[in-house]
């Protein structure tokens, strides 16, 4: 992947503006780098456990609290039934 790339997710996008490689996230969030590679690059959906760990794991490496909502789309966009 070149350096100079658009981002495929929030996650990504967060990862590329603070120079965080996909192997430093996963070891911070305690997390799979075959599952945040999957996450980063919008391949899986993820659950909110695992987002909290990104999250805090991304915290860690940046040296401030990141929210889960900083790092993914939490905008549910479905219509409710009989409507």
């Amino acid at each position: 992947m070149g350096k100079d790339r658009a981002a495929e997710s929030m996650l990504d996008a967060f990862c590329l503006a603070n120079k965080i490689t996909t192997p430093k996230l996963a070891e911070a969030a305690e997390v799979s780098r075959q599952h945040i590679t999957r996450v980063r690059f919008a391949r899986t959906d993820v659950r909110i456990r695992i987002a909290r760990k990104i999250a805090l794991g991304a915290s860690r490496i940046v040296g401030r609290k990141v929210t889960v909502a900083e790092l993914f789309d939490l905008v549910f966009d479905y219509s409710a039934r009989g409507a």
